[in-house]
């Protein structure tokens, strides 16, 4: 609108002013028009950045992106039934494949890497994971051939079609990195003495850890489209998650124990979302987290509420015998 009105003053000139009298009318609407638009700006702004709402919104897009990571991409190949014996791969020679070239891996075309598997009759295990950091000529992974009477000529240069490696990390099929953001945003508050923001990301990582549960069945087994295992992908269990969510706070909050108790309160709230299936782990990292609280002196008040809350999340995670 500026930028109109200066060319307006520039080509207008005193023979041509009472022609055009609609130049004052738009002129001045686009005027009115900006000013709305900058008020609004400056609001939404600050109501963006919020911690509230700025950390809900990175929470809404980060369950986005583990729905399309383990939902869609992984759970539709995942066994539905556990394995609790280590995979018997093929006794045949396995064959590496080696990285290209250096940076994160950021995605891993699980989908294609297993029709071409099936195609070829191959197993292939993933030696690496999304988010790791890979340098050139380290091996992404083995493939066996499941009939060593009939193995077929494999180009290697076409898996490195389904695998993408870059200079950074992102959240498109990288969970752990999506839990770290918070992380790094509950570490830095603890270090500004900013312990709400502490506390929601704290809330925030927990809801992230209950939707994993909820779309996960933690199977390292894939399987094609007739069930038979095509690839074994790196272990990762709910208590590895939980450790990436809470372990490096629980650390920088050991001498905290305002903070400290609100983690001990928010693993008695995923308790009591996600199910028994994980009270084991729930209850081992409480353990953990109480028996690593550092500071030796505490009041009267606050020894009472901290073995309150984790008398609660004895009961919660069905422990009271191990709480005694």
């Amino acid at each position: 609108s500026f930028l109109y009105t200066l060319f307006v003053f520039l080509f207008l000139n005193s023979s041509q002013v009472d022609g055009y009298f609609a130049i004052p009318f738009a002129t001045t609407a686009l005027s009115v028009f900006s000013a709305g638009t900058f008020v609004y700006f400056i609001n939404h702004s600050v109501k963006w950045l919020q911690v509230n709402h700025m950390t809900q919104s990175m929470k809404t897009e980060s369950i986005k992106a583990i729905e399309t990571t383990i939902r869609e991409e992984l759970e539709v190949h995942r066994t539905q039934s556990a394995h609790n014996e280590p995979f018997s791969f093929p006794e045949g020679e396995k064959n590496p494949v080696y990285i290209q070239t250096s940076g994160y891996i950021q995605t891993v075309n699980y989908s294609r890497l297993i029709d071409y598997a099936k195609e070829h009759n191959l197993v292939i295990k993933m030696e690496r994971e999304v988010g790791d950091y890979v340098l050139d000529g380290t091996i992404l992974f083995y493939y066996w051939n499941r009939d060593s009477a009939e193995q077929d000529e494999i180009d290697q240069a076409i898996f490195h079609r389904y695998v993408h490696i870059g200079k950074s990390q992102t959240d498109i099929q990288d969970t752990t990195h999506i839990i770290t953001k918070f992380v790094e945003m509950a570490i830095k508050s603890l270090g500004s003495d900013d312990f709400k923001t502490a506390i929601n990301s704290i809330h925030q990582i927990s809801d992230i850890l209950r939707k994993i549960c909820d779309v996960s069945q933690f199977s390292s087994y894939l399987v094609d489209d007739s069930g038979v295992v095509r690839m074994v992908i790196p272990d990762k269990k709910f208590e590895d998650f939980l450790y990436d969510g809470f372990a490096n706070i629980r650390h920088y909050a050991r001498r905290n124990i305002i903070i400290t108790m609100e983690l001990l309160k928010t693993l008695g709230n995923l308790a009591e979302a996600i199910g028994p299936a994980y009270y084991d782990d729930i209850w081992e990292f409480a353990v953990y987290t109480s028996q690593g609280f550092e500071e030796e002196y505490l009041f009267v008040q606050d020894k009472k509420y901290f073995l309150h809350i984790l008398y609660d999340l004895a009961i919660s995670t069905e422990k009271e015998e191990q709480y005694e």
